[in-house]
């Protein structure tokens, strides 16, 4: 049994604007033979503030995986379903480029199935491992 906590963050600032990025993501898995199975869930916060755009985004995300072993065999199979709700504004003084002042909203959905296989490739007494990877993705 495994629980785990994962914070992200991050800044970004740039003579045009800044912008932040922070979440949590919380997961819980299990070993059951050979398969790790589990599940998490995660949210992110970002914002945009340049010179006439202020952007606002809240995501959600809930996803499940499974990963087997085989050997030197890796098999992953995952599936995830995002919800992201967005602000934005674009405000401006100059009368030239206040035509484009405008508020907008908008949510997004986005529903992602993912699989991988990997191989190990050990070396020096199994101290080093390659592990080449291979993927395949459907959103």
């Amino acid at each position: 049994n495994n629980l785990w906590v994962q914070g992200i963050g991050g800044a970004s600032f740039i003579s045009g604007g800044n912008g932040t990025l922070y979440g949590l993501n919380v997961g819980y898995d299990r070993l059951v033979k050979n398969v790790i199975l589990g599940g998490y869930v995660a949210y992110g916060y970002s914002d945009f503030n340049g010179n006439i755009m202020h952007s606002l985004g809240n995501n959600v995300d809930v996803g499940m995986y499974a990963r087997a072993f085989l050997k030197r065999n890796e098999f992953t199979l995952s599936t995830n379903e995002t919800y992201g709700g967005n602000a934005n504004n674009i405000n401006s003084s100059n009368s030239l480029l206040s035509v484009l002042n405008q508020r907008y909203n908008y949510n997004t959905w986005t529903t992602s199935v993912n699989g991988n296989y990997g191989y190990d490739f050990m070396f020096k007494q199994k101290s080093v491992v390659l592990k080449p990877q291979v993927g395949l993705s459907y959103h």
